[in-house]
């Protein structure tokens, strides 16, 4: 609770906060412009971040930040006692999966990532190093389609103005599910099949439209 991190999309930057744990007042450290500046890559926006620890030490942790346009997420190193943080990884969407991306989520096992991006209306998978929080693309639901190394080209029961605005995942007797939110369509239930590692529709909540 040292530090605080805030996301600004439209100047795409993360800011960095000190942070008093008596007070809890903020002082402001440095913000990271995403604009090309520096090493980092030239990105046209930040909309979300999310923390999560590594197993290289008991103080280490890594922050996943999504990009809307292009479409991107950004893996940072932190360090533990200045709160500074260093780029480690810059990951593009497979087929433009990572376009409006807005919600991040890690599992509670720690060993992948999921990404809701509304733009192209897709959920995105990624597996996850404990050791270094690095990413690697694992899964996709684009559209309506399952992406697995080969296209699929059987729909799903998607209406046609699907689109995923955002992403929770939970975990009951064993099993992990991911609920999506997604536009008019209401939201969607999915299931985790670890064998098939793939995405499987359980149930469509249609009473609400646009939930976030």
């Amino acid at each position: 609770g040292a530090h605080v991190y805030v996301a600004a999309e439209h100047s795409a930057s993360i800011a960095v906060f000190a942070r008093d744990p008596i007070s809890g007042l903020l002082e402001y450290i440095d913000a990271l412009s995403l604009h090309g500046a520096s090493s980092l890559p030239a990105l046209a926006s930040v909309t979300s971040l999310t923390f999560a620890a590594t197993s290289s030490s008991a103080s280490s942790s890594v922050l996943y930040a999504s990009s809307s346009y292009p479409g991107a997420l950004l893996v940072f190193t932190r360090h533990p006692t200045t709160g500074s943080l260093t780029l480690l990884q810059t990951v593009l969407g497979v087929r433009d999966s990572l376009a409006g991306a807005m919600g991040i989520a890690v599992a509670a096992d720690g060993l992948s990532l999921l990404v809701a991006a509304y733009v192209s209306g897709a959920v995105s998978e990624y597996t996850r190093s404990p050791a270094s929080g690095s990413l690697s693309f694992s899964d996709s639901i684009h559209d309506g389609e399952i992406i697995r190394a080969s296209f699929d080209d059987t729909p799903l029961p998607f209406p046609a103005d699907h689109e995923a605005r955002a992403g929770a995942h939970f975990t009951a007797n064993g099993v992990d599910y991911l609920i999506v939110a997604a536009g008019s369509g209401g939201a969607r239930v999915y299931t985790w099949d670890p064998e098939a590692s793939a995405f499987s529709l359980l149930h469509t909540l249609n009473h609400t439209a646009y939930p976030h």
